[in-house]
């Protein structure tokens, strides 16, 4: 959300997070960094808004993968 607000300073932006923790956490990091979003946690297919947007990015669910360096026992 950061990002998108860099490569598109003034447009109003919209994030959606299933977790409450990673969504507070969001919260957190737009304040600090002084960018202006709508927040909202749920489900992405039961976004709770009929708006119309012009760009869509989803951050879907990895494998994992990443987590493999910590856990030498997983590789």
């Amino acid at each position: 959300t950061i990002l998108l607000h860099d490569f598109f300073p003034q447009a109003r932006l919209a994030a959606n997070e299933i977790s409450e923790k990673k969504a507070a956490l969001l919260k957190e990091n737009l304040t600090k960094y002084g960018v202006e979003a709508a927040v909202s946690v749920g489900c992405g297919l039961e976004y709770p808004s009929s708006q119309l947007f012009d760009l869509v990015v989803v951050d879907a669910p990895c494998s994992n993968s990443g987590c493999l360096y910590k856990c030498p026992e997983a590789r």
